[in-house]
C-alpha cells in the first residue's frame, strides 16, 4: 500500500496524449524510413528527430542533384522548419545526428535552418459586385482596407 507521496517540485514539460492522427503520421514515417537513404527517409529521420527540450520539426526539405542540380554528386542539402522558421540549434543537431544515422555511405549531408522569406502578391478577383468587398476584407484582414 501506498503510505505517502510528496511532490515539492512542480513537474514541467511533457506532452498531451498522442492523438490518432499523430500516431498515423509518426507510422508512416516509420515506414518510409525503413527503406535507408533516400530523400523521403532522410525527410522522415528530420521530422521524427527530437530536439533537447521535446521539439521537432514541423517540415523537412531534402534537396539532392535530382531536385538540384546545382549541388555536387553526392551532396545532400535539408532545410529544417520548426513552423516559425526559428528552429534551435539543439533541434538543428538533433535532425543532423538523425541524417547521419541515415544517409548512405560517401554522401555528404548539410543541415540548414529553414527560413521564412517575404513575398509580395499582387491578386484580381472578379465576381459580384456585393461579393467583391467581402472578398477583399477576408483576404487581407479588416487591418488592411
Amino acid at each position: 500500500t501506498l503510505a505517502r507521496v510528496s511532490n515539492p517540485v512542480p513537474a514541467t514539460g511533457g506532452a498531451d496524449e498522442e492523438s490518432l492522427e499523430d500516431q498515423k503520421r509518426r507510422f508512416a514515417l516509420y515506414i518510409a524510413q525503413v527503406h535507408r537513404a533516400t530523400r523521403v527517409a532522410l525527410e522522415a529521420a528530420v521530422l521524427t528527430a527530437l530536439g533537447p527540450n521535446g521539439e521537432r520539426a514541423r517540415e523537412a526539405l531534402v534537396l539532392d542533384t535530382v531536385l538540384r542540380p546545382c549541388l555536387p554528386p553526392g551532396v545532400v542539402e535539408v532545410y529544417v522548419d520548426d513552423g516559425y522558421g526559428t528552429a534551435s540549434e539543439g533541434l538543428l543537431q538533433a535532425a543532423r545526428e538523425a541524417i547521419e544515422g541515415m544517409r548512405a555511405a560517401g554522401v555528404y549531408a548539410r543541415a540548414y535552418r529553414a527560413q521564412g522569406r517575404p513575398v509580395d502578391v499582387r491578386v484580381k478577383v472578379d465576381g459580384p459586385e456585393e461579393a467583391l468587398p467581402s472578398v477583399e476584407e477576408e483576404a487581407l484582414g479588416p487591418d488592411h482596407l
